[in-house]
C-alpha cells in the first residue's frame, strides 16, 4: 500500500488490518490466498497473495472505463455460467464461515481471475463477520450499484446484501451488460431508483 492510501483514509489502517485478517481465516479455491502481510504505516504495509493479472471486470467488459460500445469480444455464455458458479461457491465458504464472513463490496473488478480463468473473489476492506442471527447497520458500504437496498436505506442486514450483490453481477454476466447501463443514470440516480425500489 502506498503511503498516500493511508494520508488519504482517515480508516485505512482499519481497512488493511480487516483485510488482512479476513483472508487469513480462508482457505478455499475460488477465495484470494493470503501468503503474508506487514503492517507498519504509513511506511510499511504489504499484502503478500497470489499474482493474479486480470479481474472479472475486465474479462467480461475490456479494459479501462466503462465504454460506451463493447470494445471486446463477450466471452462465450458458457464460460460465463461457469465464473457466476465458483463466485456463488466462494461467497458460500464465506457466508458458512464461524463466524459468517458478509464481504459488502462484491463487484466484478474485486473478483479477479487467474491464468486458468478460475475466479478468486478479494478486497475485504469492507467485509464484516457476523454471527449467527446478528444484522449488521452501517449504512452504505460498497458500490452503489451493487449495493442491496436495506444497505442504502441504512436498514440491518445480513449475508443476503451479498446475495442481492451477486444477483446483478449474475445478471451482468449473462447479459454482457453494465448494471443499469440501459437507463443512462448516474450512480447517485440509480441509488434514487433502489431506495423507492
Amino acid at each position: 500500500m502506498s503511503d498516500s492510501f493511508f494520508s488519504k483514509n482517515e480508516n485505512g489502517v482499519i481497512f488493511f488490518a480487516q483485510e488482512v485478517e479476513t483472508l487469513s481465516k480462508q482457505r478455499h479455491r475460488f477465495v484470494l490466498d493470503l501468503m503474508g502481510a506487514c503492517l507498519d504505516p504509513p511506511h510499511h504495509a504489504w499484502v503478500v497473495t497470489e499474482y493474479l493479472n486480470t479481474t472479472l471486470k475486465e474479462w467480461l467488459h475490456g479494459p479501462g472505463k466503462r465504454p460506451k460500445h463493447r470494445t471486446t469480444p463477450l466471452p462465450p455464455l458458457k464460460e460465463r455460467v461457469m465464473r457466476a458458479l465458483e463466485i456463488a461457491q466462494g461467497m458460500q465458504y464465506l457466508h458458512e464461515q464461524k463466524p459468517k464472513v458478509i464481504h459488502r463490496d462484491l463487484k466484478p473488478s474485486n473478483i479477479f481471475l487467474d491464468d486458468a480463468l478460475h475466479v478468486r473473489v478479494a478486497d475485504f476492506g469492507h467485509a464484516r463477520f457476523l454471527d449467527d442471527d446478528e444484522m449488521a447497520l452501517t449504512g452504505e458500504t460498497g458500490t452503489y450499484v451493487y449495493m442491496a437496498p436495506e444497505v442504502i436505506r441504512c436498514e440491518p442486514y445480513d449475508e443476503k446484501c451479498d446475495v442481492y450483490s451477486f444477483g446483478i453481477i449474475l445478471n451482468e454476466l449473462l447479459t454482457g451488460n453494465y448494471p443499469y447501463i440501459e437507463t443512462q443514470l448516474g450512480p447517485a440516480k440509480v441509488t434514487t431508483l433502489i431506495l423507492f425500489w
